[in-house]
């Protein structure tokens, strides 16, 4: 872990919670400084966003005729894992 310098963590008090952009000296390079409970959230949700996507994709796909059967597709995972393991003996 870094430990932030005396100013940046002053800079962080004041902003009560809220992102704190940096600036790394001799760049142009910019950084958001949030709380570690604030970024996990983010994180969580942008999770909970791909996931709801994902089910709205595949909703999508059944719709329109492009999904199979579960015991169709049961099947053809079982072919081909018997097929692996022939192989691999």
């Amino acid at each position: 872990m870094v430990k932030l310098n005396e100013e940046v963590a002053q800079a962080l008090m004041k902003c009560h919670g809220e992102p704190l952009t940096v600036e790394v000296s001799g760049s142009n390079r910019h950084y958001v400084i949030v709380e570690a409970d604030v970024h996990r959230s983010v994180v969580e949700a942008a999770e909970r966003q791909r996931i709801h996507e994902s089910i709205k994709k595949g909703f999508e796909d059944i719709k329109a005729g492009l999904g199979k059967p579960v015991e169709d597709a049961f099947s053809d995972i079982r072919k081909r894992l018997e097929e692996q393991i022939g192989t691999q003996q």
